[in-house]
């Protein structure tokens, strides 16, 4: 076989390989790192505007869709822990003590929470099952 051909098959094997790793491990993981992002800079918004107890009924209004914002992250987290992310990156996070799925749980009981002091329990209860800092 010549040279050429051998060298072609290689790099075949290689762009093949690295579609897979790209596709089922590189993506997946960004995703759920994107995520606990926007989780972030929702959950410092919301909390911040239940402090205030803001009387104006636009900005009820803001708070509850974002209330929404919210219970749509904790039902793309569980999605995303259990159907996206490589099983040997799942044990990486259960190492680390993460739970998104506990997280994900408390996410969706903030939407409902009216009173800043359970908001802010809840709060603590996300941050310690995601590892994640204000």
């Amino acid at each position: 076989m010549e040279p050429i051909y051998i060298i072609a098959l290689i790099s075949f094997l290689l762009g093949v390989f690295g579609f897979i790793i790209t596709q089922f491990w590189i993506r997946p993981i960004l995703r759920y790192r994107k995520l606990k992002h926007r989780i972030v800079s929702d959950l410092k918004w919301y909390l911040e505007a239940q402090r205030h107890e803001i009387k104006d009924k636009i900005a009820r209004e803001q708070i509850r869709a974002r209330g929404e914002i919210i219970r749509g992250h904790g039902t793309a987290l569980t999605d995303c822990f259990s159907y996206d992310l490589p099983p040997w990156y799942k044990l990486l996070l259960e190492s680390r003590h993460e739970s998104p799925i506990d997280a994900s749980k408390h996410l969706l009981a903030l939407a409902n929470i009216r009173n800043s002091e359970h908001g802010e329990r809840r709060l603590e209860k996300i941050t310690n099952s995601l590892k994640i800092k204000f």
